[in-house]
């Protein structure tokens, strides 16, 4: 610490001019304050430039038979899918299987079914509007280990509230211009960053409350048609089900062995 070591405030003005040389504009004299180590400062300087130049970010590649006829960038074309009671509540019974609040088992669905529909298992997924925070979340099927995992690598990712960095796309095997980044914005009528809004192909999030609640999708058309994003949506009520009744076994298989145990 700074001011452990015999740092004063006369100190800090000297460090802050020799920064300034260093990383112009980067750090105040409050930050010094505010961090007062040198991984703290470190970490501090590495959000200021990740500000300036923006989070690289890994986008969904867009198979062919998926791309739209129309390859112009159109952004603002909008599918809705009333989800009914059934789907409500098969969502709300996952979120209490889980432990999390409906709206995050929905964007885990959401996120495994974008990883299996294109087959891609490894993405990043914008979240904003959320009650505990906005973020980007690292999307790797591979890495972990079922659902339930998932669904705790985006809370941790709400958690951390990033600011809402410029993002921009990272190639992997194709061109950025062939891929969408997805996100997540909760309650759509929120507030969205404007950079995070042009940078996504596809827009979803659900919108009203009970049986009114609706899913809906907003997608640039000059990179994925129509059809696959209808195709999705039509996709998230039986991916709803699904999970509601393996949740569902699986709470009755943990129960199964647990009254066995009592008995021995």
């Amino acid at each position: 610490n700074f001011f452990e070591l015999g740092g004063n405030s006369l100190l800090l003005l000297r460090m802050h001019r020799e920064l300034e040389k260093q990383y112009p504009g980067a750090l105040s004299v409050a930050d010094l304050f505010a961090y007062p180590t040198v991984s703290k400062l470190a970490g501090r300087l590495d959000e200021a430039a990740s500000a300036a130049v923006g989070v690289q970010v890994v986008p969904i590649r867009i198979p062919q038979q998926a791309n739209s006829f129309d390859r112009r960038a159109r952004q603002g074309d909008l599918l809705r899918l009333p989800l009914g009671n059934q789907t409500v509540q098969q969502l709300e019974r996952i979120g209490e299987l889980e432990g999390v609040d409906p709206e995050l088992a929905a964007i885990g669905i959401w996120a495994v079914m974008l990883a299996q529909t294109f087959r891609q298992p490894r993405f990043d997924l914008l979240l904003c509007g959320l009650s505990d925070g906005s973020g980007i979340a690292s999307i790797d099927l591979n890495a972990v280990k079922g659902y339930p995992e998932l669904l705790r690598v985006l809370r941790e990712t709400k958690r951390q509230s990033s600011p809402p960095y410029p993002v921009l796309l990272k190639p992997e095997g194709e061109s950025a211009e062939s891929g969408i980044l997805p996100l997540y914005r909760g309650g759509y009528a929120a507030g969205a960053p404007a950079d995070w809004l042009s940078a996504s192909g596809l827009t979803a999030g659900l919108t009203g409350t009970g049986a009114e609640t609706v899913l809906q999708a907003e997608y640039d058309a000059g990179k994925i048609g129509k059809e696959k994003v209808k195709e999705l949506l039509q996709s998230f009520p039986l991916w709803c089900r699904r999970m509601a009744v393996e949740g569902q076994t699986k709470e009755q298989t943990a129960a199964g062995v647990q009254g066995r145990r009592e008995l021995e």
